[in-house]
């Protein structure tokens, strides 16, 4: 018989702290033999789910170095995650002053929602949710706060090219403070999916506490559904989407699963849902309801495998990864008329029109340059300013 991997005593282990957090009890513990705590310490960091290890390491048998080196890393959490509060506060001020309503969600808002602990989920970057009108007016408000839009990801909001730009991309990023900012007026890029009118989210927001003050943030259900939108995106190549889709599953009444799947059909996050309740019973004591039958099972099957040995598509930008990415892409679309909004991304591109800046009249001409661009960023290396240093959700 095998001996267990890292990854495969990670996930024993993040299932039993997880029925622990949910008051269920645990009496054994997994055993972490001594030549594999290397190994599963590897794969807590590259899962980035410190904060959910860190209360339960007195009942796992890591010897003191590792120990050490997971609360050191937890403490780092911790001090980043003030910094973090702190300029949500500051800028949630700066843009709620402008004006402009704003939503912090994923990162700290996310694990004050879920954990009241805004560290619980480690460092990352920021995210802010405008309404699209707003994007103006709040881009001139950070750059008055010091904030700097990332150059060459995205034509100035405001410029002739705003129009296209607000219709193809879904965020613009900013440095402040050392901080990446992400302002999002839409969800993905897709526009089918997570199909959210601001005013409903607004109606819809709750609060929760950064920094001693209250800060706006997307509503309960809401939230879950982006979580699953945004773990299905992205492979769920990292578990520590999967352990925010555990909490924020349990949380759900049963007698609230209609209103659950009706509000994800109407919204076209009812693929992520699916996909997400299945992925995330590999770590729920008690797993929600399985939405989406087979064809989710079987997809939620391909993200875990592909995450536990570490072979998503994901790292490195490669023409080969990018085509593989595309392909999941296609496979996890909520309808087939969607179809034509991926392809129209991959026809125009942000990151072409703020490289290349043309007069509107010429915005057609792009999908004849993609080639030549894209090409041009995979040889320099810049092929995904997105991908900058630090960035994380």
């Amino acid at each position: 018989m095998s001996r267990p991997t890292g990854a495969e005593i990670l996930q024993q282990v993040l299932r039993s702290a997880l029925a622990l957090e949910a008051d269920s009890p645990v009496t054994v513990w997994p055993t972490i033999p001594e030549d594999r705590q290397e190994k599963f310490v590897a794969e807590v960091l590259r899962h980035r789910v410190v904060g959910v290890i860190a209360p339960v390491l007195e009942s796992l048998d890591l010897s003191d170095p590792w120990r050490d080196r997971l609360i050191a890393e937890r403490s780092q959490d911790v001090l980043e995650s003030m910094r973090l509060q702190s300029v949500a506060v500051t800028v949630v001020d700066a843009l709620t002053s402008a004006g402009v309503r704003v939503l912090v969600y994923k990162g700290v808002a996310l694990a004050a929602q879920t954990t009241a602990d805004p560290s619980s989920r480690g460092s990352g970057d920021l995210d802010l949710l405008i309404a699209p009108q707003d994007v103006p007016k709040a881009h001139a408000a950070l750059r008055r706060l010091g904030a700097s839009l990332v150059d060459g990801y995205i034509p100035i909001p405001g410029s002739p090219l705003w129009p296209t730009a607000r219709r193809i991309g879904c965020e613009a990023p900013y440095r402040f403070r050392s901080v990446n900012l992400d302002l999002h007026w839409r969800i993905d890029p897709t526009p089918q999916i997570a199909s959210m009118p601001y005013e409903e989210l607004w109606e819809r927001r709750s609060e929760v506490k950064l920094g001693g003050v209250s800060i706006p943030t997307l509503g309960v259900l809401d939230s879950l559904l982006i979580t699953c939108v945004h773990g299905t995106k992205e492979q769920w190549h990292q578990w520590r989407w999967v352990v925010d889709a555990v909490r924020q599953l349990r949380s759900v009444p049963t007698e609230s699963w209609v209103d659950v799947k009706r509000l994800s059909h109407r919204t076209g996050c009812h693929v992520g849902l699916s996909v997400g309740t299945a992925i995330a019973a590999r770590l729920a004591t008690v797993p929600a309801p399985c939405l989406g039958g087979p064809k989710a099972e079987r997809l939620a099957e391909q993200a875990w495998t592909q995450a536990e040995k570490g072979t998503a598509p994901f790292g490195r930008i490669t023409r080969a990864k990018q085509l593989e990415r595309l392909a999941w892409r296609f496979r996890t679309l909520p309808s087939p008329t969607s179809a034509g909004s991926v392809l129209a991304r991959a026809a125009w591109s942000n990151l072409d029109m703020a490289e290349q800046p043309l007069h509107p009249c010429l915005v057609w001409t792009y999908p004849l340059m993609r080639p030549y661009l894209w090409a041009r960023r995979f040889k320099s290396g810049r092929y995904l300013v997105s991908a900058r240093p630090g960035k994380a959700s």
